[in-house]
């Protein structure tokens, strides 16, 4: 997932609800740590970049809400597609 692709995603109305834009954010994020070395200046973006919006989730309660509405709790677990410890595929 990049941010092209959600854009694409986006044009074509291709999310249902808000929860799966936010999946495919997190899978950015999660992808960026992955392929990157933790040396290198787009890892450090890519964590700088996840924790503001983790940051501005929490302040506006959209995490909670959407895992309310998806009948979830509201604790952090793997991204669609991703078994806990691995990547998706």
């Amino acid at each position: 997932m990049d941010f092209q692709r959600m854009r694409n995603k986006i044009n074509k109305i291709e999310y249902t609800d808000p929860g799966e834009m936010v999946d495919d954010i997190r899978r950015i994020f999660y992808n960026c740590q992955q392929y990157n070395m933790p040396t290198a200046p787009e890892y450090a973006a890519g964590q700088k970049m996840s924790r503001f919006f983790e940051k501005r989730l929490r302040e506006l309660n959209i995490d909670q809400y959407l895992s309310r509405a998806a009948g979830k709790s509201p604790t952090k677990s793997p991204a669609r597609g991703q078994k806990a410890g691995g990547r998706r595929k």
